[in-house]
């Protein structure tokens, strides 16, 4: 409540006559509050709690709160974009389970790119360009999450591919903004921070990482296969790898049991299986037709 009333306090200052909210239920409330549309943009419409996806019934207590408290609070906004494909692809399917009154306000528009696929260089181009052979497969690992969970998800895949792999280079990047620093041992390639990452996701045949949305959306809007490690007990990136798991895009693995023995026989599973391949790309010829961002300003100035 607390919150709220400071929101309504800063929009009453200046008196917009659009709120966009991006994933803050109590933005939504404070632009009801002053009387003032609003625009929402999210990928997660109901709450599960950590831990409970173990216990029924305890699952089923936390879904009545959303679908008692939460969702109704979401349906107050005008209009809710979601950037995510639409069904069957939709990567936050269990997260966006909601009620038929509130799916007309909803509008699925795809994910959000900064840079698209077909503005960039052919993959066999950047791979060369990055310094990489373009006839062997590449594999990108990126890490990200917070500050401890990309030292230790780093670490783990330093030595996960300490060895040479066998049959696929790998681009591993650690996700710290030390610019130019970079490793070389063998077909491995380590990188502080990558500021082109969108070429690399274009140059690599498979991606390694967390399965948070942003990392699986655009994965698959560039047609990439993944191997997903999703973080232990976070309920949205659990329910995303079964979602990638479900539409024959990936394969996961559990964080705990992660050693070379158990990641390089996955990736070469996907690698060597064209059908993951083919139904990532699958879903990219989809995502191209997705308007993404240009959605966004239309609903927009539809409310204006």
């Amino acid at each position: 409540m607390k919150q709220v009333c400071f929101e309504v306090r800063q929009l009453a200052s200046f008196k917009p006559d659009l709120v966009v909210s991006d994933t803050r239920l109590s933005t939504v409330i404070a632009s009801r509050i002053i009387g003032r549309p609003v625009l929402t943009i999210l990928n997660q419409l109901r709450v599960i709690s950590p831990g409970l996806i173990h216990y029924p019934k305890l699952f089923r207590i936390s879904d009545f709160f959303s679908h008692g408290f939460i969702e109704p609070g979401w349906g107050i906004s005008d209009r809710i974009v979601i950037p995510d494909f639409p069904p069957p692809y939709t990567v936050s399917g269990e997260n966006l389970k909601v009620s038929p009154a509130l799916k007309r306000k909803i509008r699925y528009v795809g994910t959000i790119l900064p840079v698209k696929p077909e503005s960039l260089p052919s993959q066999a181009e950047l791979k060369a360009e990055f310094g990489f052979n373009p006839e062997e497969p590449l594999v990108y690992a990126a890490v990200s999450g917070p500050a401890y969970e990309r030292w230790w998800l780093g670490v783990k895949l330093y030595r996960a591919f300490s060895n040479p792999p066998e049959g696929f280079q790998v681009a591993l990047s650690l996700g710290r903004r030390l610019e130019g620093a970079r490793r070389e041992k063998g077909k491995i390639k380590v990188y502080s921070w990558l500021p082109d990452r969108f070429k690399m996701l274009k140059a690599c045949d498979l991606v390694v990482g967390r399965s948070g949305h942003g990392t699986v959306t655009q994965a698959l809007a560039y047609g990439k296969p993944m191997v997903l490690i999703p973080t232990q007990e976070q309920t949205e990136q659990i329910f995303n790898a079964r979602t990638a798991l479900r539409l024959g895009v990936a394969k996961a693995l559990d964080p705990r049991y992660l050693s070379r023995e158990t990641l390089q026989p996955l990736i070469s599973e996907v690698l060597q299986n064209r059908e993951y391949r083919r139904r990532a790309e699958k879903i990219m010829e989809e995502a191209g037709k997705l308007p993404g961002v240009e959605a966004i300003v239309e609903e927009i100035l539809s409310l204006l």
